[in-house]
């Protein structure tokens, strides 16, 4: 197990049944290294003043379970657009190795509309990662979902969608080698490099677009640059307005106080349980390797294999 900054209880480790489902100790080595990353996360925030939420199924088991749910494998923060920001622009100050703060603008071929915390002493590799072969920290993560404003008018909400779209299109196809693309996709490839639009200019764009619709200036907030526009994940900025903090495993995270009206927009009864799969997919886990150690057979297929041992339920 790699070395934590954050203290667990001795059973912590322990296999365990949770709500019929078992929990093995692989999973709770898992488990407590992304709960060391929220925690580390937490203190930087607090630092800096900058407020965050646990969200989606973090905040679903939280609520229901005063912990991870059973089949969970990940946690999910957001941030309003301002305290990102902020965020982002301490963050290699403060995000030491093990730790790392990846987004487009720390880590080379990262494609990603949000952002994520690694701790690069150990492995998580999706199932299109290994596929991709791309070359970047593939540590166990925390994800961190950013909340824009959402345009009321449609005209304006579905121009920022189409800006979103392209921009994340042609940083996939411009980080991807080209055996991997379609013929669409390598025009799409050779036009982006001769407009000289590189991953980080699209990147730029993107955001500038984002940004356009101001928090401010919305009732609503989404992360649109995670998924533009898909109604589940809309909801009022208000409520956010006050914070609680309430268990989670073996610490406290900061919980939106309007959670009830969200989570029965997204999960509808949350309170029952229902196994469904994650939104990123199976995921292959090792907490006691780095990815390093991964990555130069990865880009020759070499770890085809673990694409037949990922894990990936809510």
């Amino acid at each position: 197990m790699t070395d934590l900054s954050l203290e667990f209880p001795e059973d912590f480790f322990r296999e365990e049944i949770r709500n019929g489902y078992n929990v093995s100790e692989k999973m709770k080595k898992v488990w407590a290294v992304e709960l060391d990353l929220l925690n580390k996360l937490l203190d930087v925030c607090q630092k800096y003043e900058l407020k965050c939420f646990v969200d989606a199924g973090t905040l679903l088991g939280v609520i229901r379970h005063k912990g991870f749910i059973p089949w969970d494998d990940d946690i999910d923060v957001v941030m309003f657009r301002e305290d990102y920001e902020k965020l982002r622009a301490i963050a290699q100050e403060e995000f030491k190795e093990p730790y790392f703060f990846q987004c487009a603008y720390s880590d080379n071929n990262y494609i990603m509309g949000h952002a994520q915390i690694r701790n690069s002493n150990t492995t998580a590799l999706l199932h299109r990662e290994v596929w991709r072969k791309v070359d970047r920290n593939y540590g166990i993560f925390i994800d961190i979902f950013i909340l824009d404003g959402v345009f009321q008018n449609r005209f304006l909400l579905k121009l920022q969608n189409l800006i979103v779209r392209f921009c994340k299109e042609g940083i996939t196809v411009l980080v991807t080698k080209n055996e991997l693309l379609t013929r669409r996709q390598i025009l799409e490839k050779k036009f982006l490099e001769k407009l000289k639009l590189n991953r980080i200019k699209l990147s730029e764009i993107m955001d500038a677009a984002l940004m356009k619709s101001a928090v401010e200036h919305c009732e609503m907030v989404a992360p649109l640059g995670f998924i533009h526009e898909t109604v589940k994940r809309i909801r009022n900025k208000h409520l956010y307005d006050k914070t609680v903090w309430m268990d989670f495993e073996c610490m406290k995270v900061p919980v939106p106080g309007g959670y009830h009206e969200f989570l029965s927009n997204r999960y509808g009864d949350y309170l029952k349980p229902v196994q469904v799969s994650t939104t990123h997919g199976e995921v292959y886990f090792d907490p006691e390797k780095s990815y390093k150690e991964y990555l130069e057979d990865m880009k020759v297929g070499k770890l085809d294999y673990l694409l037949e041992d990922c894990h990936g339920k809510q």
